[in-house]
């Protein structure tokens, strides 16, 4: 169910370009649009100069769409939904993105900490973008990869506005289409809007060159709304929603719609951390001594849920609060009681509508609480090879559960059959897992 993945992600030293631009396709005496393109640019750029240190949540909406038909395309279409489609399936994730200086990074929501992994390391399947926030406006405005058009005024929503064309060509682009060692650089054009009163940037649209054919897709295009926000008392222009399209040359494409909310920037007595994760990691959990032991690896755990978990606002990146309902020994001691309180996180909840329908949850522990100080819970779910939990959990009608390894070893996946379209899961989700011993990736 892999998708492709597009990360936009230019290089910091493009924050400290020097302001220039080509401007075509202008003719003598058109000084108005090429004004109001200068002003828009230089708004743009003092903003990126004064913008402070600051967070959103980003709540990310996925949809897959399978072509109906599965024969090969010839070549790939201009417009959107060229070929009818179906949806496949959706799925729901939200982060926690921050930027600085040195550009965005990532955490799932309420981690409080964010270290140097991209976005790939922490959502790792499925098409995913970064580069909203300073990104493309660093590459288009600041710097001189861009060319730019005037083309003339639009009516959008009642609200006129001034449109202009872009092109970055690929010997100057920073965009990055792909993962690890797979990815390219692509070359992009697009459109952007300007309010011709305030020279305000309302909305940027991106859309790659013709992809190359091992990406199996065609191109990607990338549309970004901009509103207003106050950070320390003062308006910056800031991305409010985006959406991304992927096009496969399949006939499928991917959607992604990503919403902004609650930025805000952070004051000096902010508990958020920028450090990096190793020397980070030391100070937030706690030492193993006498009275705070560190967990072997090899101990059994047996965790069950105690909240509800509704599939049409859960997220991946959400936490779930669970608990233990046995004992945890070491050493025949107990260490931690039955009903002791265990943290846990939604990696991924994804909802299948085709082939077969169904609602998928993975989910990883990560606290475990211990004489009331939460301890890292590095833990492997217990697969029986016999399917025991398909047949002792059996929900109503053809609804059942099933543990299974999930896309990270650390997470089990939870299945549960043909649900209703309102599905609310209750609590009672009953898992086993072994400890493992603690790494810096399991930190991370």
């Amino acid at each position: 169910m892999l998708a492709g993945m597009l990360i936009s992600k230019p290089r910091s030293t493009l924050l400290k370009c020097a302001v220039a631009c080509m401007i075509t396709g202008l003719s003598v005496g058109q000084d108005g649009p090429s004004e109001l393109l200068q002003r828009c640019r230089t708004k743009i750029t003092e903003s990126l100069d004064r913008l402070p240190k600051y967070m959103c949540t980003q709540t990310i909406v996925r949809e897959s769409f399978d072509a109906r038909m599965r024969a090969r395309h010839n070549g790939c279409p201009d417009g959107a939904n060229p070929w009818p489609t179906q949806l496949a399936s959706t799925d729901r994730l939200r982060l926690d993105v921050a930027m600085t200086s040195t550009g965005e990074m990532y955490s799932w929501v309420g981690e409080r900490r964010f270290s140097d992994r991209d976005l790939i390391g922490i959502v790792r399947e499925g098409a995913i973008s970064s580069g909203s926030f300073a990104g493309f406006l660093s590459v288009i405005f600041r710097g001189n990869a861009a060319t730019f058009r005037h083309t003339g005024e639009v009516i959008d929503r009642g609200r006129k506005l001034s449109e202009f064309e872009f092109t970055v060509p690929q010997s100057k682009s920073h965009y990055a289409y792909g993962q690890g060692g797979g990815r390219i650089m692509v070359g992009y054009r697009g459109t952007f809007r300007l309010d011709p009163t305030s020279a305000d940037l309302v909305q940027l649209t991106i859309r790659t060159d013709r992809l190359p054919s091992q990406t199996q897709s065609c191109y990607a295009t990338t549309t970004l709304n901009y509103s207003r926000v106050g950070l320390n008392g003062v308006d910056f222009v800031l991305p409010s929603v985006s959406e991304l399209q992927i096009f496969h040359l399949n006939g499928g494409y991917s959607r992604n719609q990503t919403t902004f909310s609650s930025c805000h920037a952070f004051l000096g007595e902010s508990t958020i951390s920028f450090e990096d994760h190793k020397e980070d990691a030391t100070k937030t959990q706690p030492k193993a001594s006498a009275d705070n032991p560190s967990l072997p690896p090899g101990l059994w755990i047996k965790v069950e849920s105690t909240q509800l978990i509704d599939t049409d606002a859960a997220a991946g990146g959400d936490p779930i609060a669970m608990k233990l309902t046995a004992p945890l020994e070491l050493e025949g001691k107990v260490i931690a009681p039955g009903g002791a309180a265990v943290g846990a996180r939604i990696l991924r909840i994804r909802r299948f509508h085709r082939p077969d329908a169904g609602i998928s949850v993975e989910i990883r522990l990560e606290t475990i609480e211990i004489r009331g100080v939460p301890v890292s819970l590095p833990a492997i779910p217990f697969a029986n090879p016999r399917e025991r939990y398909r047949r002792q959990f059996v929900l109503k009608g053809n609804v059942e559960m099933g543990v299974v390894r999930g896309t990270d070893e650390h997470s089990a996946e939870f299945v549960f059959r043909k649900p209703p379209a309102r599905y609310v899961i209750g609590p009672g989700i009953v898992s086993e897992w072994f400890t493992k011993a603690a790494t810096e990736s399991d930190q991370k």
